[in-house]
C-alpha cells in the first residue's frame, strides 16, 4: 500500500467516500471488490507504472488491469465533475485559514494560493507529413526541451486547487495562465475572491 502513498485505512476511507459498490464491474465484465479498484488506480496514478509490473502485483492480466484502471478513471471524473475545473465551495470554506496561514509567514494580506505553470519533458515529435512542425511547437528554448506545460493552483496546506493543461511547450506560463480562464472564474465568483489574490512566481 505504501506504493499507492495511502494506507489501508486510506483506501478504505477513499472507497466510501467514493461511494463505489462492493464489486466494480467494467464494461468487459472484469470483476473485483472496491478496495482492490481503489488500489488499482492509486498505484497506477501514484507514479508512471507500467501494467506489465503491475500484473504481477495484482495477480491480473495487464489487459484486465486496464479496463479496470479506466473504469475508475470514468467513475472518479463522472462523479466530481463539478469540482475539475476549481473547486470553489471548498475555497470559500477554508479561504480565511489560508489567508491567514500565508499572512503569518509572510505578513502578506489576502493571497490564498500560488500559481505554477510545470514543463513535462516529452519525446521529439515527428514531422508530419503535411507540413505542420510539431518540434517547434512544443520546444521550449527557455529548458532547452521538448516539453508540454501544465499550470497548477497550490494552496497552503498543499492540496492542488486547480490544474490546466496540457499546453505547448512553447508558451510561457503568463500565457497558459490567460488561457485557463482562472482570472474569469475569479470574477465570477467575486463573492469569494473579492479581496483575494494569488501570487505567482514572477520569472
Amino acid at each position: 500500500m505504501a506504493d499507492s502513498r495511502f494506507n489501508v485505512h486510506g483506501v478504505r476511507r477513499l472507497a466510501a467516500l467514493f461511494g463505489l459498490p462492493e464489486t466494480v464491474i467494467t464494461s468487459s465484465n472484469d470483476r473485483c471488490n472496491s478496495l482492490e479498484a481503489i488500489s488499482i488506480l492509486l498505484y497506477r496514478l501514484s507514479y508512471p507504472r507500467r501494467l506489465h509490473d503491475m500484473s504481477i502485483k495484482f495477480g491480473r492480466s495487464t489487459s484486465s488491469l486496464c479496463r479496470i484502471f479506466l473504469c475508475m478513471v470514468d467513475y472518479v471524473d463522472d462523479r466530481y465533475k463539478d469540482k475539475q475545473f476549481f473547486d470553489t465551495e471548498l475555497a470559500e470554506r477554508c479561504m480565511a485559514q489560508y489567508c491567514a496561514a500565508i499572512s503569518a509567514r509572510t505578513h502578506v494580506e489576502g493571497v490564498f494560493a500560488f500559481p505554477d505553470g510545470t514543463k513535462i519533458p516529452i519525446c521529439r515529435p515527428k514531422s508530419m507529413r503535411d507540413g505542420i512542425n510539431l518540434q517547434r511547437s512544443v520546444y521550449s528554448g527557455h529548458k532547452r526541451v521538448h516539453c508540454l506545460v501544465f499550470q497548477g493552483l497550490t494552496t497552503p496546506d498543499g492540496l492542488c486547487m486547480h490544474f490546466y493543461g496540457p499546453y505547448e511547450g512553447r508558451r510561457h506560463d503568463t500565457t497558459v495562465f490567460a488561457a485557463s480562464g482562472l482570472l474569469w472564474h475569479f470574477e465570477r465568483h467575486s463573492s469569494v475572491f473579492e479581496g483575494r489574490t494569488i501570487f505567482g512566481d514572477p520569472a
